[in-house]
């Protein structure tokens, strides 16, 4: 297991549109893949869960990934979630 702390950045709030391309993203891993804010915990391979999370613009999060593609999977999806591509990365 590997976790990292993030800042999700949706400027507009999470809505149906980036949760389904998070979504999307996250079930190409074998990996669990789950944000922990506060003392909840949500599944990021769905898109109820993640909508259930009322993410707002710049909340606080722990990013955690169990698996065989852990490492992986928390590189790409700490991207993803904190709104940064590969271009920037390479900076």
């Amino acid at each position: 297991m590997v976790s990292r702390k993030i800042e999700l950045k949706f400027p507009e709030g999470l809505h149906l549109r980036p949760a389904g391309r998070i979504c999307e993203k996250a079930v190409s891993f074998s990996s669990r893949i789950t944000i922990r804010m506060g003392s909840r915990e949500y599944n990021v391979k769905s898109v109820i869960s993640m909508l259930s999370a009322r993410i707002v613009s710049y909340t606080e999060a722990e990013l955690i990934c169990s698996g065989p593609d852990e490492e992986t999977a928390l590189e790409e999806m700490a991207r993803l979630l904190e709104g940064r591509n590969a271009e920037e990365d390479a900076l």
